[in-house]
């Protein structure tokens, strides 16, 4: 009987330490972060934002962030051939999204927070979903004592989604 009543105790001790734990959920995507606070018990968790983060070039179109067209090309002959040089023109090749180093500074600011919130001792745990293309960038950028808090990591865009969704897909049974 002894055995019993020690376990119960052990066990309601863990218990009231998990209902302690200041778990936050980061849903997110490349343009707009919600940081939640999960209050309540196991079964009657509730949901309450702790933070909205807005990244407005994220959501605009990349010939609206750049200014102009990219420049031309002269084509010139090549070495050692023999004839005139040719006078052909073509436009420069720009690859990069104009939207990538606004999102990477996001996803910096967004790692910021996080860090903020784990120094005022506010952060216990951490559930990160977020889009995948923003979850890879997003983890590079969390330091690793945040780093070391996270839960879980899921990959996928729930930004939109309803509390109780979010909920069953950061804590399913």
């Amino acid at each position: 009987m002894q055995y019993c009543t020690e376990y119960r105790c052990a066990w309601q001790e863990a218990l009231a330490i998990l209902i302690r734990m200041k778990t936050f959920i980061l849903v997110a995507d490349s343009g707009t972060a919600r940081l939640l606070r999960v209050d309540g018990a196991a079964r009657k968790r509730v949901l309450v934002e702790v933070a909205r983060l807005e990244c407005p070039p994220a959501r605009r179109l990349p010939q609206e962030l750049v200014s102009d067209r990219t420049g031309r090309l002269f084509a010139r002959g090549s070495a050692g051939m023999s004839g005139p040089a040719s006078r052909s023109r073509a436009e420069a090749d720009n690859d990069s999204d104009p939207r990538a180093v606004p999102i990477d500074r996001f996803a910096a600011s967004i790692a910021r927070r996080l860090d903020v919130e784990r120094r005022r001792k506010n952060l216990d745990a951490l559930v990160v979903i977020a889009a995948p293309r923003f979850l890879g960038r997003l983890r590079t950028r969390l330091s690793a004592p945040t780093r070391a808090r996270v839960l879980r990591e899921l990959a996928r865009d729930l930004l939109r989604a309803s509390d109780a969704q979010i909920l069953r897909a950061a804590f399913p049974r």
